[in-house]
């Protein structure tokens, strides 16, 4: 029968350091429920609450708010749109179009064929 012997001891050290500060953001601020600290009541970025952008405001408003820290002014705005319709290509020399187009002709489920793409 074999001997089993026991492992040694190992002494834990603990570092004297502060591994991480609190993290911040100049972007997001979210405000503890009073119930659950760990539940934001409320999420506001760069001052802005997000529920109301979510109510009253596009997504090209928002993006640019999330770029620039402030929302944009109706030509801003309009610019970033059309910023952002010239950037989606889905023209087929596009990475994501050539994707699709070599998972479809190795006879990949379709199903897959919109996750490869994104």
């Amino acid at each position: 029968m074999k001997k089993t012997s026991r492992p040694e001891t190992v002494q834990v050290k603990k570092r004297e350091e502060v591994f991480a500060v609190k993290a911040t953001t100049k972007i997001t601020r979210e405000l503890p429920g009073s119930e659950n600290p760990y539940v934001a009541q409320q999420v506001l970025w760069h001052g802005y609450d997000v529920m109301e952008l979510a109510c009253n405001r596009s997504l090209v408003d928002v993006v640019f708010l999330l770029i620039k820290g402030e929302l944009p002014l109706g030509s801003q705005a309009q610019q970033l749109e059309h910023l952002l319709v010239l950037l989606a290509n889905p023209g087929p020399r596009q990475a994501a179009s050539r994707a699709v187009t070599n998972a479809s002709v190795s006879r990949t489920a379709a199903d897959n064929w919109l996750p490869i793409g994104l």
